[in-house]
C-alpha cells in the first residue's frame, strides 16, 4: 500500500497535465495536383480560334507553374507594331545596369521630334516649345501609353535600332528584329522615303512627306509591309524574352520589378482584356497594333505561390473591322486567364 501511496500523487499530476494540454483546432488544408487535362483542353480551344481563314494567328504559351508549353505557328514572323517596344525598355533598363545611362537622366526634346499617332508633348497646353523629361518618364509614356516621340527619343539615346539588336543577341534570342525607327515604319506605310540625313527626320518634313501620298499607294504599301522581315518577331522568342526578363536572368531584380511595374500599367490594348479579370490575376503586358495587325506579350500572375504563365497572341494580315479582329485577340485572352493550373482534389485536416 505504501508504494500505491508513493505513485498516486504522480498519477494526479499526469492526470492534471493531460486536462490542461491545449490542442490546436482543425484546420482544413486543399490538396492540389496538375491540372495537365486543362492545359490540353486551353490547347485546343486556342487553336480553334486560331483557325480563322482570315488573317494568320499565332500563338506561344509557356505555363512556368506546370513549365509546359505549347506552340501554334509560334515560329513564325510576325510585324510588331508597338509591342516592338518592350525589347527597347529592356535594352534601356540594360544599359543603366552596365552604367551606360541613368534612368534620372534628361533629354532635351523640341516639337520637331514629335511623331504621328501619339506624343506627350500635344498634351501640352501651356504653349511649351522645349521640353526636358527624363528618360525614366519616357520609358513610362513608351509602356504606358505606346508614345511614339518617347520611343524614337529613347532609341536615338541607346545609339539607335542596332543598340536593341545587340543587346537581343547577347541574350541569345534570335527570331526579334528591331532595325527602323518609328518614324521609318510610318513613312514606309506610305510607300515614301526619308532622306539619308537623319538631321532632317523632323516632325514638320515627316508631315509633309505622308501628305504626297495617296490612299491608293498606302492600301499597296500596308500589304507589302506584312511580309517586311524588319521589326518583327515570332510569339516564342517573345515568350523566350519576357521569361527571361521576369525571373531576372538578364537583369537585376530592381530592373526586373521596375519592368514588371510598367508592365502591369498598361494604358493601351484594353479591349483585349475582360472589363473585370477573373479572380486573383493580374496581366502584365504590351500590346500594339497598325492596320492589319494586332499584338498582345505579357505574362499571367496568379494566386500568391503559383508562378505566372508567359504567353505571346499576334495576328497580322487581319482586315476585317478592327473591333472584329481585335476580339480575336480578346477571345485568346479570355482563356488564358480562365485557365487553372492547379485545381483542388481534396481537403485534408492538420
Amino acid at each position: 500500500m505504501k508504494v500505491l501511496y508513493f505513485f498516486c500523487p504522480f498519477l494526479f499530476f499526469s492526470l492534471f497535465a493531460c486536462q490542461k494540454e491545449k490542442h490546436p483546432p482543425f484546420s482544413q488544408v486543399p490538396i492540389y495536383q496538375e491540372n495537365l487535362s486543362g492545359f490540353e483542353a486551353l490547347k485546343d480551344s486556342l487553336r480553334t480560334i486560331c483557325q480563322n481563314p482570315k488573317g494568320q494567328m499565332g500563338i506561344y504559351v509557356y505555363d512556368a507553374q506546370l513549365d509546359k508549353s505549347f506552340s501554334i505557328a509560334g515560329d513564325t514572323l510576325f510585324p510588331l507594331a508597338s509591342v516592338y517596344k518592350l525589347p527597347i525598355v529592356a535594352s534601356l533598363l540594360a544599359a543603366q545596369e552596365a552604367g551606360k545611362l541613368s534612368l534620372f537622366d534628361s533629354i532635351r526634346l523640341n516639337l520637331e521630334d514629335r511623331r504621328h499617332s501619339g506624343c506627350f508633348m500635344d498634351w501640352d497646353t501651356t504653349g511649351k516649345t522645349n521640353f526636358a523629361p527624363k528618360i525614366e518618364d519616357l520609358a513610362l509614356y513608351m509602356m504606358r501609353y505606346s508614345d511614339n516621340c518617347a520611343t524614337d527619343a529613347l532609341l536615338r539615346q541607346l545609339g539607335g535600332p542596332e543598340f536593341v539588336q545587340a543587346q537581343l543577341k547577347s541574350w541569345m534570342v534570335s527570331d526579334i528584329n528591331i532595325n527602323r525607327y518609328l518614324i521609318e515604319i510610318f513613312i514606309d506605310l506610305a510607300n515614301r522615303e526619308l532622306p539619308e540625313d537623319q538631321s532632317l527626320w523632323t516632325y514638320s518634313r515627316a508631315t509633309q512627306i505622308l501628305s504626297t501620298s495617296p490612299w491608293s499607294e498606302r492600301k499597296v504599301a500596308r500589304r507589302k509591309f506584312l511580309w517586311d522581315r524588319r521589326d518583327q518577331g515570332s510569339p516564342k522568342a517573345f515568350v523566350q524574352l519576357l521569361k527571361g526578363l521576369d525571373q531576372e536572368h538578364w537583369l537585376n531584380a530592381n530592373s526586373s520589378q521596375w519592368l514588371r511595374d510598367c508592365l502591369l500599367s498598361c494604358r493601351t490594348g484594353r479591349y483585349f482584356l475582360p472589363e473585370v479579370l477573373p479572380p486573383n490575376r493580374q496581366v502584365a503586358h504590351k500590346t500594339g497594333s497598325l492596320p492589319g495587325i494586332y499584338n498582345d506579350a505579357g505574362w499571367i500572375e496568379r494566386e500568391a505561390g503559383q508562378r505566372p504563365i508567359y504567353y505571346a497572341v499576334f495576328l497580322k494580315n487581319a482586315f476585317d473591322k478592327p473591333k472584329k479582329e481585335r476580339a480575336r485577340i480578346a477571345a485568346a485572352m479570355k482563356q488564358l486567364l480562365a485557365f487553372q493550373a492547379l485545381e483542388k482534389t481534396a481537403l485534408v485536416f492538420n
